[in-house]
Parts: C-alpha cells; structure tokens; sequence
C-alpha cells in the first residue's frame, strides 16, 4: 500500500519547516516528493539520514516538480517532463529508513515572505520479512 499523501505547506517566513513520517516497514523506502510554485532555493533534507537534495530550477506558480527516488522508476519531472537538470549535482535522492524520519524543506519566493506552493511525500512500506 501506498502511504500519504503527507501534505504540508510551508507557510512561514524564511520558508522552513520540520516535519516527522513514519516508515512502518522493516526495510528502507524510497518516497516520491511533489512540490508546487512558485518556489525557488527548494531544499529536502532528511535529518535522520543526514542526506539532502537541492533544486536548482526555481517553480513558477502552477509549475509541479515531481521527483521518484524508487531506483526502479527513477527519475525528476517538471510538468510531467523529465528534466534531472532542475537538481543541484550534488543531491543525494534519499531513502526513509524504518522507524520516524524527521524532515526539513526550505523554499523561498521572491520576497521570501509568502508561503510557497506545497510540498506532498509519498512512500510505499516494504518490509524484508514475511
């Protein structure tokens, strides 16, 4: 079963937010983020792991950035495009490892006082033993 979508918009100035998901599997799972504009400087960092990613592309209002961690199925989309130089090189696609996974985003817009778009987390539990 697919778990979420966690939901949340990042209505606070400097545009962070800590938000805790619940991998209830055994093993580690590879969630798929979607975030809405207008948003610019967009970071996802998982505190847990100590892995982040950054967006290089700043999102227009009604723009949607869909990235899939799964190996599987990877890949990173704007507007259902597949465009991987919207990421910074350096981001590492991160897993949830099982257990609670504490998360920090940031994003800006350009005053950096408004809320921007939304972001949305999506994983589906796996679990190693029967």
């Amino acid at each position: 079963d697919v778990v979420g979508p966690t939901v949340f918009d990042d209505g606070s100035l400097a545009g962070s937010n800590l938000i805790t998901v619940t991998n209830s599997g055994d093993v580690e799972c590879s969630p798929e983020f979607v975030i809405t504009g207008h948003a610019e400087g967009i970071e996802g960092v998982n505190l847990t792991t100590g892995k982040g990613f950054r967006v290089r592309r700043v999102l227009e209002v009604g723009d949607t950035l869909r990235i899939d961690t799964d190996k599987r199925t990877f890949g990173v989309y704007v507007n259902d495009v597949a465009e991987l130089v919207a990421m910074d090189p350096t981001s590492e696609y991160w897993s949830l490892v099982p257990g609670p996974n504490v998360l920090w985003w940031r994003g800006n817009t350009a005053s950096g006082g408004e809320p921007i778009g939304g972001f949305t987390i999506r994983w589906r539990e796996q679990f190693e033993t029967p």
